[in-house]
């Protein structure tokens, strides 16, 4: 007899080989990338800063399947027509595996040149498949960084100038290949100045100990194929993340707001199946 298990494995692969043909694979390998408006109440020192935009990036996987330089770039060109007041870049930029890679390796100036484009200020943290430990990448992308206009956040802080005032963007290292240290990472940010919390895998929400503007992370790809209900079905083969931070947006202590992106790349299926491609541009609200 075919256990359930077994049964909802082989229709998560019929599935997906449906949508190798479909619209949703068509989404990534075409280019097809949407920003969505996420509008977020928050409660805020600085008043001024309500309406500030934050643009979300995160799981680019450059080097999966049809991630090109050249669709990045048009991710960037999209990017600057929305005119966001910060970018917010949270790491997985590389694709550690092979699985499914259909062109040559890039390296990473190669990417952080293509984020410098970026018009907005911008901060970046790591992610897993950044801090992989073949190929030296963790130390080969932090070169890249320092070597741009790009801060990169490994438990550090960094005060932004924007059109509406000044913000914190506290970047926590990963919780996964990472060494994380809350205490490090908040050190410098005055408790009477707002800060937007930074982290690739939302299980680093848990570490929050105070309030904060927005906390924001990526990761999980909100499943990337069909979704959490089938990707749980089947041990959440395709969910890493240990809390109940998922996909979209949370609360969190003193009720800090929180948003889990969906990201735009690819990681082991190279398909998005009812999960776009897409990056999410928050926009702080009062509460």
């Amino acid at each position: 007899m075919v256990s359930r298990r077994s049964f909802l494995r082989g229709s998560l692969g019929i599935a997906t080989g449906l949508a190798g043909t479909g619209y949703y694979f068509h989404d990534v390998t075409t280019g097809r990338y949407t920003i969505e408006d996420v509008p977020i109440k928050t409660k805020l020192l600085n008043d001024d800063l309500y309406g500030l935009k934050i643009l979300i990036v995160t799981d680019l996987h450059i080097g999966a399947h049809n991630m090109t330089l050249e669709h990045l770039d048009d991710i960037v060109d999209a990017i600057n027509d929305k005119q966001p007041d910060v970018v917010l870049l949270a790491g997985d930029y590389i694709l550690a595996n092979r699985d499914f890679r259909s062109h040559t390796n890039y390296t990473p100036s190669q990417i952080t040149d293509a984020l410098e484009k970026i018009k907005a200020p911008k901060a970046a943290v790591l992610g897993n498949h950044d801090l992989n430990r073949s190929n030296n990448m963790a130390a080969r992308l932090t070169q890249a960084f320092d070597n741009s206009d790009i801060p990169l956040l490994r438990n550090q802080s960094i005060r932004l100038d924007t059109d509406k005032g000044k913000i914190w963007i506290a970047g926590l290292d990963n919780m996964y290949g990472g060494l994380p240290d809350y205490a490090a990472t908040m050190m410098n940010v005055p408790d009477d100045e707002d800060v937007i919390y930074l982290t690739h895998s939302p299980d680093g929400f848990a570490l929050l100990r105070r309030n904060a503007a927005l906390a924001v992370a990526g990761d999980t790809h909100c499943g990337q194929v069909i979704g959490r209900s089938f990707a749980d079905a089947v041990d959440g083969d395709y969910v890493k993340t240990r809390e109940d931070w998922y996909c979209g947006e949370y609360s969190l202590i003193d009720g800090a707001p929180a948003y889990v992106s969906g990201g735009i790349g690819t990681s082991g299926i190279p398909a998005r199946v009812f999960v776009p491609s897409r990056s999410e541009m928050i926009i702080l609200e009062p509460h």
